[in-house]
């Protein structure tokens, strides 16, 4: 059987810059841009990634992708394995929102939950048995070279960079940044103990990645975060991308005038509104 073949309309180096100016603190003379990855089929910047991971698998019609997720990826993933003929099963934790369940199912993916707080590398230690249980089926997890090719362009030759802000999940964003813009400081923000910042790992997530500062943002400044740049700056993101950009304003307040930092915003916001229940 042939392999698999699908378009790839999302392969964009296109994701645009915004700069923040309403949200900024009072007297912060830095700049911060936001790069933002919601401009896509599933409105997430994996959506590129899994694309590139999936055509690069050369799986079969009628396979099975079976796939890990914090958050996104397993849209993301399932989207492409909907435009290759794939079936698609996604093991994603317990907490997940309700939104990001929902899409998966109308998409036509099965979902396997694991216990809230499962860590990422978990998660895909039970993808991978699930494949090698089932005649053509295939665990495809996203490399660093899908991440950069995606996360890169945007953000190469746009000058000096004088730090990167970013929380970790897989931390491969995280490395995509820092190797595009060569930053002149590296931020590296988790949210403490438990949280729900869907796409972040726990206390201990990239701890392998090196960073000159660690900040701790917590998910219910993310969540404030989240209505003022929906409100403010007219950019309805994710309650990961609005920590980010938490973390970024706080490393401007302390950098003088013409400094720029950049930061990342994964996706839209409209798989977090249940989340509301944890913020009243």
């Amino acid at each position: 059987m042939p392999p698999a073949t699908h378009s790839d309309p999302f392969e964009t180096s296109a994701l645009p810059l915004l700069r923040l100016r309403r949200v900024m603190t009072p007297f912060t003379r830095a700049e911060v841009r936001v790069l933002v990855g919601s401009f896509t089929s599933t409105g997430s910047l994996w959506d590129g990634v899994a694309a590139r991971a999936v055509g690069a698998a050369g799986m079969a019609r009628g396979e099975t992708l079976v796939s890990a997720s914090l958050a996104d990826y397993g849209l993301s993933a399932t989207l492409a394995a909907v435009r290759a003929g794939l079936k698609s099963i996604v093991v994603t934790p317990e907490s997940v929102s309700q939104e990001r369940r929902d899409g998966l199912l109308s998409l036509g993916a099965t979902v396997e939950r694991m216990p809230e707080g499962t860590p990422l590398d978990q998660l895909w230690a039970r993808a991978q048995s699930i494949a090698s249980g089932i005649s053509g089926g295939w665990a495809v997890a996203p490399t660093q070279a899908d991440v950069d090719a995606i996360v890169g362009p945007p953000l190469s030759d746009l000058g000096l960079a004088d730090a990167f802000v970013c929380g970790a999940g897989s931390g491969m964003t995280f490395r995509a940044g820092v190797a595009a813009l060569r930053p002149a400081r590296t931020v590296l923000l988790h949210a403490g103990g438990p949280h729900h910042v869907q796409g972040w790992g726990g206390r201990d997530a990239g701890r392998e990645l090196s960073a000159d500062d660690v900040l701790e943002v917590s998910d219910v400044q993310a969540w404030q975060m989240r209505t003022r740049l929906a409100r403010e700056e007219g950019l309805l993101t994710s309650l990961s991308g609005a920590a980010n950009v938490v973390g970024a304003l706080d490393v401007a307040a302390r950098l003088p005038a013409g400094a720029c930092i950049y930061t990342v915003v994964w996706g839209t916001g409209e798989r977090d509104f249940s989340l509301g229940r944890y913020f009243p």
